[in-house]
């Protein structure tokens, strides 16, 4: 979670402005369907007195949209049609979005609200695009045109929108909606792609035999839940094997007031802790990266004192016996590595049960290593 503690940066704290967009007070009633591409498109449900836009209507691609949910009393919620990339990626600039609540709630594997917090007070750049990123913006289509298969029944869409609420800056970008014929109400699809191996690690199954996605996909959308204002939700993931199979789930997530209520806490109290100069707490076993971001160069001739940190002194000869034990470690590997080798004599390969070793002859071209210009940590024991 966020903590309150202070933290000196060099420069002056970027505060990110929120954007203040009109809103107008339509509202729409429609029967329980899917317009054409071409209008905006509608789900509602005439008995619950529900209606919720999902498409912006390109006229006027920033006007706020009343949601009357099933879950929660009628808010105001801005949606903006996705034209491109880049106008997606700016408008997530302003919020805290769906996919940053499990990492601000200190519950993702990979994103930390230290990193959140550096993102949007633009101290950092936001995650660069990788290969995981790429893969899932592709894969997206092939998920969702598995679930048409799987769910024949189900009249789904894909969103095409990004839905904010202006009030706490917390924003989301649906996957997927959909209708389902066996239950009532609008559901919002997550779409993920994962690893067979992933997937054994991080999903599970409940006690009464659901299957159960990560938390942080089920903050994720829980989120876009609340901002469409639907009744039901999932999380899709296609399980990917090593030798190209796969295999479509599906994870119920379940609404929750209270839930509900400690997300839009967090997303307050982080926007709040953020424009005051407070930052998360550092997690050290994941925030390497981030501080390295933070801090790029070296004050010329800045020292600082601290001879008072106990805590520091204690973690230094904690280092200094691991550091002691990796290269006990490493003489020890050379050594069998040697005597290995012995072994082999000229042979570039041998086997043995449970095992194959080789030792092949290589050649590497001359290349001129690259410039680069970092800081380097380096820790020395003084004296008593």
């Amino acid at each position: 979670m966020l903590a309150n503690a202070s933290f000196e940066q060099q420069g002056e704290l970027t505060k990110v402005r929120a954007r203040r967009l009109q809103s107008d007070k339509t509202r729409s009633t429609t029967s329980r369907s899917l317009q054409s591409q071409t209008d905006p498109t509608t789900f509602s449900d005439q008995g619950e007195q529900r209606s919720v836009k999902i498409k912006s209507h390109v006229a006027n691609p920033q006007r706020s949209v009343p949601v009357t949910a099933g879950h929660g009393s009628p808010t105001s919620i801005e949606r903006h049609a996705i034209t491109s990339r880049e106008q997606w990626l700016e408008l997530r600039t302003a919020d805290v979005t769906a996919s940053d609540v499990g990492a601000i709630c200190g519950v993702d594997r990979y994103r930390t609200a230290l990193r959140v917090w550096a993102e949007k007070t633009g101290l950092i750049s936001p995650t660069e695009d990788n290969p995981t990123f790429r893969r899932g913006r592709w894969l997206e289509a092939a998920v969702i045109e598995a679930l048409r298969e799987e769910r024949p029944t189900w009249d789904l869409r894909r969103a095409g929108v990004y839905l904010r609420d202006s009030a706490i800056r917390l924003g989301a970008t649906p996957d997927a909606v959909a209708v389902d014929p066996a239950r009532s109400g609008i559901g919002v699809l997550q779409c993920k792609t994962v690893r067979r191996d992933v997937f054994v690690r991080d999903w599970n199954v409940s006690v009464n035999r659901e299957l159960v996605a990560p938390l942080a996909y089920q903050l994720q959308t829980v989120t876009e839940a609340m901002l469409v204002g639907a009744d039901w939700a999932s999380v899709a993931g296609l399980i990917i094997d090593a030798g190209g199979g796969v295999e479509l789930v599906c994870a119920p997530v379940h609404r929750h007031p209270a839930a509900e209520e400690r997300i839009r806490d967090a997303v307050v109290r982080f926007w709040r802790d953020l424009e005051s100069g407070r930052q998360p707490a550092v997690d050290p076993s994941r925030d390497g990266r981030v501080i390295e971001a933070l801090f790029p160069r070296s004050a010329d001739g800045q020292a600082v004192d601290l001879s008072a940190d106990l805590r520091l002194a204690e973690l230094l000869a904690r280092r200094a016996r691991r550091k002691s034990l990796v290269k006990a470690a490493e003489a020890q590997i050379e050594a069998i590595e040697t005597e290995l080798k012995a072994k082999l004599g000229s042979a570039e390969s041998a086997t043995l049960p449970g095992w194959k070793v080789t030792w092949k002859t290589q050649r590497r071209d001359e290349r001129m290593t690259p410039a680069w210009e970092g800081r380097v940590l380096r820790i020395t024991q003084g004296k008593n």
